[in-house]
């Protein structure tokens, strides 16, 4: 595997005029760079350690971005084994998400439910969270829906945009309950809520271009979202 050297126009260009001949490129770029990301990580995110990229249609009308993941090692045991953190790259911009998924609001051993109950009964907690982010991220709710027919499964799987608020903007307890009800409306079959912490990069950035700057930043905002996949396994 060649050494992440940064981002250049074809990565995100790839989106506009597809070549199925470049998705062993981006992905290959994409693992170097979580994997080089991976060596510099403090110990705090260590359990954040297995490197996984995601697939790409070579449908490519059904993909509108690229993505790895920095998860845990796999545990069918832990019920948030799925919430992680994922970079990715569209054709406007390079992402870093924390990522939360699976399961429903009204499913309290599923990540989604289990999250949605802590939402309700802590606002105060979960404001307390997001006072201590330091990148100017959103959140977002997602609707994850099937490609194809009714039921969601691995390789069927769309994300639709539903919501998406800036972290600053959640200030108060009527706030979080807003999200509250957000996550409740997203949450209608054949439908299911998915949520990330959400920072984004521009295309164009001198950043992208800077593979230690990069790396760096995206570790810091990784550091900076981790309070709330902590918060969500009642640690924070």
């Amino acid at each position: 595997m060649t050494e992440f050297s940064g981002f250049k126009d074809e990565d995100f260009d790839f989106w506009i005029k597809p070549d199925i001949r470049y998705i062993p490129i981006l992905k290959n770029k994409l693992e170097s760079l979580a994997k080089s990301i991976k060596q510099d990580m403090p110990v705090r995110l260590s359990k954040y350690s297995h490197v996984y990229i995601g697939k790409i249609s070579r449908i490519i009308r059904d993909e509108r971005s690229a993505w790895v993941a920095l998860k845990k090692k796999k545990d069918k045991k832990d019920a948030l084994n799925q919430c992680n953190f994922t970079i990715e790259v569209s054709k406007s911009s390079l992402v870093i998400n924390a990522v939360i998924r699976n399961g429903r609001t009204d499913n309290s051993r599923k990540p989604l439910g289990i999250f949605y109950k802590k939402l309700s009964n802590n606002p105060s907690g979960f404001l307390n969270v997001i006072q201590r982010i330091k990148v100017d991220g959103s959140f977002v709710v997602f609707k994850r829906l099937p490609k194809t027919g009714r039921f969601i499964k691995r390789g069927n799987e769309k994300w639709v945009k539903f919501f998406e608020i800036k972290l600053h903007d959640i200030s108060t307890e009527d706030d979080v309950r807003y999200l509250c009800g957000i996550l409740k409306k997203a949450d209608s079959r054949p439908a299911s809520p998915g949520i990330h912490a959400r920072y984004s990069i521009d295309r164009g950035s001198a950043i992208l271009t800077d593979p230690e700057k990069l790396k760096k930043k995206i570790i810091s905002t990784i550091v900076s979202f981790k309070p709330i996949l902590d918060f969500l396994e009642d640690r924070c």
